[in-house]
């Protein structure tokens, strides 16, 4: 029984997200951004504790890379 509920639970709040994903995508955009602005931001922190060695030149452009999708994705945030 409780895993009936259990289950019945778990459904009604996949069609409930489903729902609301369909009948708000402008936010669902807004969030998508978001997501990638704040792994963009981790991929930034990342390449530059890591930006030492004899791949310096590879870290730097990866770093360009990664700061230039960053500066986008926060441009297209403010639209």
């Amino acid at each position: 029984m409780k895993v009936i509920t259990h289950l019945l639970l778990f459904l009604v709040g996949a069609a409930a997200g489903v729902y609301w994903g369909v009948n708000h995508p402008d936010l669902a955009a807004q969030e998508h951004l978001k997501i990638q602005a704040a792994v963009s931001e981790a991929k930034v922190d990342l390449l530059q504790k890591f930006n030492s060695g004899d791949t310096k030149a590879d870290y730097q452009r990866m770093l360009s890379d990664e700061q230039q999708k960053l500066a986008q994705t926060k441009q297209q945030m403010g639209n």
